[in-house]
């Protein structure tokens, strides 16, 4: 799975089926564990291009006040477990054709999402 940033705040999230299957599964497995938060290391040998930006490192982190914020490489998820099963049943990995990508964002989920919050393009390919 490849995680990549744009400074205009769009975030891209891509992977081939199985990849976005595992990672809508390791949401469900966080919330599950009773864990307050949940760290990722995450392949960054790659070109971000058309992105300016790899992110490195994905954080997971229950919190009362739902946010996505970006800060150097690191990416951190925070909110309350439903916000993260609101991301979980929204990454596309079933899907009959590939590529293929839906928005998670501000206008599509606004009881979610900030407006200055970036706006996540989750990719199958």
């Amino acid at each position: 799975m490849k995680i990549r940033y744009s400074t205009d705040g769009e975030l891209s999230i891509e992977g081939n089926q199985k990849e976005m299957e595992s990672f809508s599964k390791e949401i469900y497995v966080f919330l599950e564990s009773g864990n307050t938060s949940h760290n990722f290391e995450l392949d960054a040998e790659y070109d971000p291009f058309p992105y300016e930006q790899v992110i490195k490192q994905m954080k997971f982190s229950k919190a009362k006040e739902n946010n996505i914020v970006i800060n150097g490489y690191l990416l951190t998820f925070a909110g309350e477990n439903i916000f993260f099963e609101s991301i979980a049943d929204n990454i596309p990995y079933d899907v009959e054709e590939t590529p293929y990508h839906n928005h998670y964002d501000s206008i599509s989920f606004p009881q979610f999402i900030k407006p200055e919050a970036p706006e996540i393009v989750f990719e199958v390919i």
